[in-house]
């Protein structure tokens, strides 16, 4: 009987570069990876293969091999998956981190995917090209900030925090610290947009706000600084008619349309209050723009309420529920 040998095209969907070719002397179906970055081949790639679109779709959450088929590191720019089948369908998830500048890369959305299934004693060539999806923000402080600092992060059209991280350390020199300088910021993956923040030291009394743009691929330097337009101010109530009832705590408190404050949990003597005491239970400090502010506060059993106006002014307002 004569050997036949097949040329065997196999469609690759968002795969670029591909080819096959059938050896009947290798009943082994091989998968060749080539790896490239932004165009240009690159070794030391990390390649998963999933032959499960749910395992695959959590992977690229949590970064996990736990679900993989099979996985290595390209060399030479290329890796090899050997003894697939032709029933399955496959996917790549490949990633790369760039130790100097720590940008992260990946094929997320790309070409990932294997549209048809392999063939029998097949041999198959993909090229995955990588790219930046995602950019950074890098948080940092001179040593005038109390540390550590609390940073919630919120997308602009979003009331949600999206992201919330704590900065330990400020930069040594003041300046703002290169992406090298790891250890003097707080770096944050996000995706590209805009996003606004918010910090807060352990105590609630150090208030920053701020905005900043994430673009593709770069890191956005977002400064902590105290902020001269803030003011602090001070709840408490002082219980002086001893109406310390058990459904009477805890006192929330708001100011303006809705910002809360949060909640008092107990009495507090005036002459133990002084303005910008840290927060407790019972006292509620916290840093708003200085200018005119309402409030409005009610016990838990809604039979006690509270409302007013206030000044915020360069020092500390202080403000009793009488």
């Amino acid at each position: 009987m004569r050997r036949l040998t097949y040329i065997v095209v196999v469609a690759l969907f968002l795969l670029i570069s591909c080819k096959t070719k059938t050896d009947v002397t290798n009943p082994d179906i091989e998968l060749v990876v080539s790896t490239q970055v932004l165009g240009a081949t690159k070794s030391g790639v990390r390649l998963l293969l999933f032959n499960n679109l749910a395992d695959y779709t959590l992977a690229t959450i949590t970064n996990s091999s736990a679900k993989a088929i099979d996985s290595g590191y390209s060399v030479n720019g290329t890796y090899t998956f050997h003894n697939l089948n032709t029933t399955s369908t496959y996917r790549i998830l490949a990633t790369w981190t760039d130790t100097t500048t720590l940008d992260a890369y990946t094929n997320i959305g790309d070409n990932y995917l294997l549209a048809n299934t392999l063939n029998t004693n097949s041999i198959t060539y993909v090229t995955v090209d990588l790219k930046t999806t995602d950019g950074y923000a890098g948080f940092w402080g001179a040593s005038n900030i109390p540390l550590p600092m609390h940073i919630a992060i919120s997308s602009t059209n979003s009331t949600l925090d999206t992201v919330k991280v704590v900065l330990r350390s400020y930069s040594l020199t003041g300046k703002q610290p290169s992406v090298l300088e790891i250890l003097q910021y707080k770096r944050v993956n996000l995706g590209p947009g805009s996003y606004t923040y918010y910090a807060y030291d352990s105590l609630d009394t150090y208030f920053n706000i701020g905005s900043f743009t994430i673009d593709t691929g770069s890191t956005s330097w977002v400064q902590l600084l105290p902020d001269t337009a803030l003011g602090l101010l001070s709840f408490y109530f002082e219980d002086a008619g001893n109406e310390n009832s058990v459904d009477l705590y805890p006192i929330t408190v708001n100011i303006d349309h809705g910002d809360s404050l949060g909640a008092i949990s107990g009495p507090t003597a005036s002459a133990t209050v002084t303005c910008g005491s840290p927060r407790t239970a019972n006292i509620i400090t916290a840093a708003r723009a200085k200018g005119a502010h309402t409030y409005n506060a009610s016990s838990a059993n809604g039979l006690y309420r509270w409302q007013g106006s206030f000044t915020i002014t360069s020092s500390c307002t202080l403000i009793p529920l009488e």
